[in-house]
């Protein structure tokens, strides 16, 4: 696992997203987590949550999801990407994971990048977010 840069703040935040990261890095499934959007491009402001990417071979279960985040939280929205939002009680930090298979995010960057096809809104939002993410957990197959 690297070291979460300054970017991450403050200190209580960056100690939940590091216990995700490393609860998530127990799975077999998962190849990586990163830290995206604005938080991860340092654009982010005070109200900015943060966007946490796990990549995975085969879905993560929603029951370790919901052991993972509690009852509160919102698991296993569909609307854009497989996800959860959660908030953490003891700091107010509030999360939001995508999961994410290699395959499906190749197939993204290949569409805009080799076969240079527009996708309304989202022509260069995932191509953005893969250059601007840090890895926070990765392991090599």
């Amino acid at each position: 696992m690297t070291d979460m840069n300054q970017n991450i703040q403050p200190t209580d935040a960056r100690d939940v997203i590091q216990r995700l990261t490393q609860a998530f890095g127990k799975l077999p499934q998962v190849l990586a987590v990163v830290l995206g959007g604005s938080r991860a491009a340092a654009t982010s402001d005070v109200a900015s949550d943060y966007d946490l990417y796990v990549y995975t071979v085969r879905e993560v279960p929603v029951d370790f999801r919901r052991t993972l985040l509690g009852e509160s939280a919102e698991i296993d929205n569909r609307f854009w990407e497989p996800g959860d939002e959660w908030s953490d009680p003891s700091t107010g930090t509030h999360i939001d994971i995508m999961y994410r298979s290699p395959e499906w995010i190749e197939g993204q960057i290949e569409r805009i990048l080799s076969r240079h096809e527009a996708s309304l809104g989202y022509t260069t939002c995932f191509w953005y977010n893969i250059v601007h993410s840090e890895a926070l957990l990765e392991h090599r197959p």
